[in-house]
């Protein structure tokens, strides 16, 4: 009886786990831009990026990341290094990055960019990214919480409801 009553419960947790995931967005044909080959080629193929680190070699290293050679960024000795975005790839990375955060912000879409990648004027480019979904459009625009309109205090309790016996 209880291996019925196990198997009832493990069915109800699998519908809930698959009522969490509806909201999932479908990335059937959409490829991933920042395959390591990838990004190698576009980065291989931006001069201003190969001038940049030219410029500045304290801040620009060459890392090999599945078997590939990606140029990282970091500004100072502290920071963890992060992949340096080609021009050719910020737009197609914002687009994949909005679509797998399901339609987030602008600041959560650059504040989770900027934990691996590095782009001079990622925030702007991020802030002038329109969904083509137009997403903006469904989002809410009017008061957030806690700025709630003020209320008409009441003078004493009892007035909301008397009953009268």
């Amino acid at each position: 009886m209880q291996t019925i009553e196990c198997l009832l419960a493990m069915d109800d947790c699998l519908q809930d786990t698959e009522e969490c995931l509806l909201n999932i967005p479908s990335f059937q044909g959409r490829n991933n831009p920042l395959t390591m080959i990838n990004l190698q080629n576009h980065q291989r193929a931006d001069a201003d990026l190969i001038e940049r680190a030219n410029r500045d070699p304290h801040r620009y290293h060459v890392q090999n990341i599945s078997g590939s050679d990606i140029l990282c960024h970091r500004e100072t000795p502290s920071d963890n290094w992060r992949i340096c975005l080609p021009l050719s790839l910020v737009h197609w990375t914002i687009r994949w990055y909005h679509l797998l955060l399901g339609h987030c912000g602008i600041d959560r879409l650059c504040d989770t960019l900027k934990a691996r990648f590095y782009h001079p004027g990622l925030y702007s480019s991020c802030s002038a990214y329109r969904c083509p979904d137009n997403c903006h459009m469904y989002k809410h625009q009017g008061r957030s919480c806690g700025h709630h309109a003020p209320r008409m205090a009441r003078a004493s309790p009892w007035e909301i409801g008397r009953a009268h016996v």
